[in-house]
């Protein structure tokens, strides 16, 4: 097995915030580089694969999760969101550089939450505004980690939101240190239009496609397409990095039953099998997950995501046991194949 460390995931320390107001301040730059080289020095003969920030372009719906950012103490909560990534985005910077300064074996990388999403219409103006919501929800982020500069839209963006995005003396010298590899997590897909860009939304849930109980779409094209389009617009080594559902497994005679399950990975697994041959450079693929976890988004045990079943209800209570689902044997043999056979 090839460890991929994750340096930040949701873990902003609470006297960061307190302290700091996490990463909107610019104090948090040189602690997360001191942090991160710490992790490189200790673990660089061990672990090749790293990625500084989960899910970095999650700045919308986590705030204070991913970037430690309270309303009540800054100004203007939008503008301070995006002051904290462009201040993330320099700590990925200065990673990057020291990685490959004093470990040339290592590859850092970078990642997303999900894909592009589909134009809602053939409407040219729904396109556009399909394409400013890609360029400003999915791709500024990676623009700048894999490419090392800022794209004009996203200057822009800022510019006319009247946002005084603040740069420090060496920020572009900073910043122009890209990546080795990208990657995303990728549960389902979304749609997006004029009035989605114009009003804020952002996107949509496609009505055209079946759903989990909790409104995610299934859409394993739509892995496909994403990996299309970000291999062509990098031209990269990718990983996914997160993928799978939540559902209401049922115990039954001691056993759980979740076709549902198999049947969710056997079509994105095929679909990364198109993309392969489609020319994408696919590295690997990171189930989400093992066992059953609290979900981040709900906080409730129901939206059981994992192979393994554990006897454990939102509230705590529960014997904890654990019992392999009948998906935990059909992954392992898809495993020992290495996925000819699903």
């Amino acid at each position: 097995m090839e460890p991929m460390i994750t340096m930040s995931h949701y873990e902003m320390p609470i006297a960061l915030t307190l302290k700091y107001s996490g990463w909107y301040s610019r104090e948090l730059i040189d602690l997360f580089e001191r942090y991160a080289q710490v992790l490189l020095d200790r673990y660089h003969d061990r672990v090749k694969l790293w990625i500084p920030v989960n899910q970095i372009n999650l700045v919308s719906v986590e705030s204070f999760n991913h970037l430690g950012v309270c309303e009540d103490k800054v100004y203007n909560l939008l503008e301070a969101r995006y002051q904290a990534v462009h201040n993330e985005l320099v700590a990925c910077g200065r990673v990057a550089r020291y990685a490959h300064e004093h470990y040339p074996d290592l590859q850092i990388g970078c990642m997303n939450c999900g894909g592009p999403t589909y134009a809602a219409t053939s409407d040219p103006k729904d396109n556009l505004g399909n394409l400013m919501h890609n360029q400003m929800d999915f791709y500024w982020y990676m623009d700048v980690l894999m490419r090392g500069s800022y794209p004009g839209y996203a200057l822009r963006y800022f510019e006319e939101r009247g946002w005084d995005i603040r740069f420090g003396p060496h920020d572009l010298d900073d910043l122009a240190n890209p990546c080795d590899f990208m990657s995303f997590s990728y549960y389902y897909s979304r749609v997006s239009d004029w009035e989605c860009w114009t009003s804020g939304r952002g996107d949509c849930i496609n009505e055209a496609l079946p759903a989990s109980p909790w409104g995610w779409s299934i859409d394993p094209d739509g892995l496909r397409s994403s990996l299309n389009a970000y291999y062509d617009r990098y031209q990269c080594p990718i990983c996914i990095t997160e993928c799978g559902i939540g559902a209401y497994d049922k115990v039954e005679d001691g056993s759980i039953h979740d076709g549902y399950r198999v049947d969710y990975y056997r079509s994105h697994i095929e679909a990364m099998r198109d993309a392969i041959a489609d020319g994408v450079d696919l590295r690997g693929f990171y189930a989400w997950g093992p066992l059953d976890i609290v979900s981040c988004l709900s906080s409730e045990m129901e939206k059981r995501y994992g192979f393994i079943y554990v006897d454990l209800d939102t509230h705590g209570r529960g014997t904890a046991v654990r019992i392999k689902k009948d998906s935990f044997a059909w992954y392992r043999h898809v495993i020992d194949t290495n996925g000819k056979e699903l």
